[in-house]
């Protein structure tokens, strides 16, 4: 095969990867913005590879808001010949990684997700709305839980019955020791094993919240 027929099946191949690819679109610009600098190793081929990447990113830009997905066609060259070409120099030979702004992202949800579960706990027992929690009792919350001494918060976790990610959401680097403190204070049996679930309790203050009207 000649080398047009070549460059032809390379182009070919790499446009048919991204537009067949099961990742949604901004994920795998993610991939490829941050892989580029790991596997292209000339300043030129840089440079060319992330103009392709940028441009790409424009036409994605406008399919989206404008409404025009026949832009995408733009985005699939770009993405996929636009940078596969845009390199004339070596491969570096380094892994490829995930991106960096992905794996951020997982790590914020996550603690996003504890965070609605804390405050729709103590919430429901305070008899306020999650949005007041979050502003007006969560941050001295958390001072509590850092600051001072690790029995007053192990007192607070088992009394709210808090599970362990959520106190380790709460004590940050004292997590460890607010868990020994939990520990301690169950082993010493102030505290009772046997605590209603947390669905009993929001039934019972559904209960009396009721008899008030």
């Amino acid at each position: 095969m000649s080398d047009i027929g070549c460059a032809i099946t390379y182009a070919w191949s790499s446009k048919k990867a991204i537009a067949n690819s099961q990742e949604d679109y901004e994920t795998l610009m993610a991939w490829i913005n941050d892989n580029i600098q790991r596997k292209y190793t000339e300043p030129e081929d840089l440079f060319r590879a992330f103009d392709a990447l940028s441009r790409a990113s424009v036409f994605l830009s406008r399919a989206k808001y404008g409404g025009d997905w026949s832009l995408l066609s733009y985005v699939f060259d770009l993405m996929g010949p636009g940078v596969t070409f845009a390199r004339k120099g070596e491969y570096a030979k380094n892994r490829y990684s995930y991106p960096e702004r992905i794996k951020l992202m997982g790590r914020l949800r996550s603690k996003r997700e504890i965070r609605e579960k804390v405050a729709e706990n103590f919430s429901r027992r305070l008899l306020m709305s999650k949005n007041e929690f979050k502003s007006e009792v969560l941050p001295f919350l958390i001072i509590i839980f850092r600051e001072t001494s690790p029995i007053q918060a192990a007192r607070i976790a088992l009394g709210y019955s808090l599970t362990r990610e959520e106190v380790e959401f709460l004590a940050g680097s004292k997590a460890k020791e607010v868990l020994l403190a939990i520990e301690k204070i169950r082993k010493s049996g102030r505290v009772s094993m046997k605590k209603p679930k947390r669905e009993k309790e929001k039934q019972e203050i559904h209960r009396r919240q009721k008899t008030l009207f």
